[in-house]
């Protein structure tokens, strides 16, 4: 007789182990729910800042590269500013170091293509200038639009995880 409650502790034992992995296991799945829902939302901020970097890298490579042909070069540049501190901003934020080496080499292009037609003087279109002038322009724009498409690859890749 004296050992009747060994069934009636061992089956509350059970019981409480069972409401233990309940908890645990329901904890586990609401983490789970949390850190898939946290990664969405940075994978879709990523996505939107991707999206506007690279709508103000493609306006940017037309201006520059219509510089003289289509754009006059005092015109107003379109509404972007590549080296806004927003752009900085959400490169800081959301870019991978691979996105952001990517922008600064395609950056840096830009700026040696304003640094180019900066030296012309104001009335001398760059395809009227001296050959040396003309192929740099030619070859500076080349590099510029290679370096937009790698960009492009880049956050085809990183957005396609």
């Amino acid at each position: 007789m004296a050992l009747e409650w060994i069934g009636s502790v061992t089956t509350a034992v059970m019981g409480l182990a069972g409401i233990g992995a309940t908890l645990w296991t329901q904890k586990r799945g609401r983490d789970n729910t949390l850190a898939v829902a946290a990664q969405n939302r940075t994978q879709d901020r990523k996505r939107a800042a991707y999206e506007r970097l690279l709508t103000q890298a493609i306006h940017t490579t037309e201006f520059v590269g219509g510089a003289d042909i289509i754009w006059q070069r005092n015109a107003q540049p379109p509404d972007v500013d590549f080296e806004s501190f927003d752009a900085w901003l959400l490169l800081d934020l959301y870019a991978s170091p691979t996105f952001l080496a990517g922008y600064q080499a395609w950056s840096g292009a830009v700026g040696r293509l304003r640094d180019i037609l900066q030296e012309l003087p104001e009335e001398l279109p760059w395809y009227e200038a001296e050959v040396d002038i003309q192929e740099s322009f030619r070859g500076e724009k080349d590099d510029m639009e290679d370096l937009l498409e790698a960009l492009k690859d880049i956050a085809r890749r990183e957005l396609s995880q």
